[in-house]
């Protein structure tokens, strides 16, 4: 009988483990089942999706297609012809007899002051003046831009569509377009529709903000750039980037701006450096260093020699381009009373006349008349107007006019 019952509880036993095992082995197979459906569905996500982008045209609201086969032949050999009859024609120039005097500049002073975005969400973060008309044009902290007109003293147009504050703005100098960039990653295209403007086309490069843009001289490219540590050249008539490049290291882009010759690209970063970028190589030929802090603007004057910079250090900084060195740094707190964290600068066409916008106050710089030519910027002016931080700075023809915006939601305008 003892063996009996030993030989039951092994039979219930084993009887236990095999239900065990039975019970682990039915919940495998569900969870097998239930993954390989899974699986299955997303092939067939996958496989639609692909179908359809295969298909599909891009909207305005989705985005325009990025193409990163580089900068054709064709368009290097357009680019170089352009830099060669640029630069001929910047030998035969002379200065305008209409340009201001230091003198004249030195008499600056504010003539109006407009109020042109919300007041809800105050600042305006950047100015365009157009070279052959008398328009004005500006992106907010708001997410709009607005179109001013300084002969009516109104309001032509406001441009919304932007989901972020707008970083950039730009007239193309030929063409009906404006050009807008946005801390929401996009480029857009403007142009008139009816009695209004609407977003032509909507560039969605970058993975970051995009800083800012600069209109190539041709006027049919544009370059952006971007907190991604890239930045990208674009076919403005096609609207697609033929070219996207990103920085060798993680290094955000702070402001970016063609030379006047075409051939070359500056853009400042996060990392208080200025890099130059070939077009025809897209590769980076050359570094400027000596800022130490990032690098908030740059400008190159009109007669291509040398380029300006200004940085968190309070410092801006005159390079020459030849010798691939600075030539003057000044201290742009000096004076100022206190801090003076310097956001943005301009050279007047003429290259004679530099603004430096800083803390709430626009500093204007003179060489002499005639530009250049080894010797040092002197200051002309201080304009201390504003109320609140200034973002911009712009001049008008001949330094007849200066613009400026602020966080304290003015466009104020200088003249003499």
């Amino acid at each position: 009988m003892l063996e009996t019952f030993t030989l039951k509880e092994q039979l219930n036993t084993t009887r236990q483990e095999l239900a065990q095992a039975l019970y682990r082995q039915d919940a495998a197979l569900r969870v097998i089942a239930r993954l390989t459906k899974e699986r299955d569905d997303a092939r067939n996500q996958l496989a639609a999706a692909q179908a359809y982008l295969a298909t599909a045209r891009p909207t305005q609201e989705e985005g325009m297609e990025v193409e990163e086969k580089g900068i054709s032949e064709q368009i290097k050999q357009k680019l170089i012809a352009a830099s060669k009859k640029l630069t001929a024609e910047r030998k035969q120039r002379r200065l305008a007899s209409e340009l201001a005097t230091e003198n004249d500049l030195k008499n600056y002073r504010v003539v109006s002051s407009h109020a042109v975005h919300s007041s809800s969400k105050p600042g305006i973060l950047c100015v365009d003046i157009h070279p052959n008309q008398n328009l004005v044009l500006t992106g907010g902290v708001d997410k709009n831009v607005v179109l001013f007109d300084r002969s009516s003293q109104t309001i032509a147009a406001t441009l919304t569509g932007h989901s972020k504050p707008v970083t950039d703005v730009l007239f193309h100098p030929e063409q009906q377009l404006l050009v807008s960039t946005s801390k929401d990653k996009t480029v857009r295209f403007w142009t008139p529709e009816q009695d209004r403007y609407a977003a032509a086309q909507t560039l969605r490069i970058h993975e970051g903000e995009v800083v800012g843009a600069s209109l190539h001289p041709t006027g049919d490219y544009l370059a952006s750039g971007s907190t991604d540590s890239s930045w990208a050249f674009v076919d403005i008539q096609a609207a697609r980037a033929l070219a996207h490049v990103r920085t060798d290291e993680p290094e955000a882009i702070q402001c970016i701006s063609f030379h006047p010759d075409g051939m070359i690209l500056g853009t400042g970063t996060v990392g208080s450096r200025v890099r130059v970028w070939d077009l025809k190589t897209t590769r980076n030929v050359a570094q400027f260093e000596g800022h130490t802090a990032p690098v908030t603007d740059i400008c190159f004057s009109e007669n291509g020699f040398y380029m300006a910079s200004t940085a968190d250090d309070n410092t801006v900084r005159l390079w020459d381009l030849r010798k691939l060195k600075v030539f003057q740094t000044f201290d742009f707190q000096e004076g100022s009373g206190g801090p003076a964290r310097c956001s943005a600068l301009a050279f007047d066409y003429s290259g004679s006349y530099l603004a430096v916008a800083g803390a709430s106050m626009v500093r204007v710089y003179g060489f002499g008349v005639g530009g250049p030519a080894g010797t040092q910027l002197d200051p002309l002016t201080q304009l201390t107007d504003h109320t609140a931080a200034v973002t911009d700075v712009a001049f008008g023809a001949h330094a007849r006019t200066l613009v400026s915006t602020s966080m304290d939601r003015s466009l104020k305008f200088y003249a003499f």
